[in-house]
């Protein structure tokens, strides 16, 4: 079956939503709902939303940014770390669990900056290690 105006990474959910929604215009509601283990809620989520838009109506919707589950004064802090002391996120997180106690994995954070929009950290030189000095002799 070839699905129009339908992208590629939705055409087995819609081939597997259309399915269902057959087997629900054949047999009934609660019955598909048993049959595909699926709530009946969202069959007929799908079921209306297909008698309304067709085909369409059945390509999945997702949004396109989930909510944060961060408090506002952890991300006010985030932003303060980034602005005004201009650490990473490394060295915010070291930061926040030592001056605030509050423990966030690297990748949240790195996210948090990327979703507030926050300018990238300048450039700057790495620091050369010290050579390392040898053991002196005691003569």
């Amino acid at each position: 079956m070839k699905l129009p105006n339908v992208k590629r990474q939705y055409r087995w959910a819609v081939r597997r939503r259309l399915r269902v929604v057959a087997y629900v215009e054949a047999h009934s509601l609660l019955g598909a709902s048993q049959h595909f283990g699926l709530d009946r809620k969202t069959i007929r989520e799908w079921r209306d939303r297909y008698r309304a838009e067709g085909i369409a109506g059945l390509v999945p919707r997702y949004p396109a940014q989930r909510p944060t589950r961060l408090a506002p004064a952890t991300i006010a802090l985030l932003e303060h770390a980034r602005r005004e002391f201009e650490y990473g996120a490394a060295r915010t997180r070291v930061w926040l669990r030592r001056v605030h106690q509050i423990h966030l994995p690297m990748a949240t954070i790195q996210h948090a900056f990327r979703r507030m929009g926050v300018p990238h950290l300048p450039r700057r030189r790495k620091r050369t290690p010290r050579p390392c000095q040898g053991r002196r002799e005691l003569s």
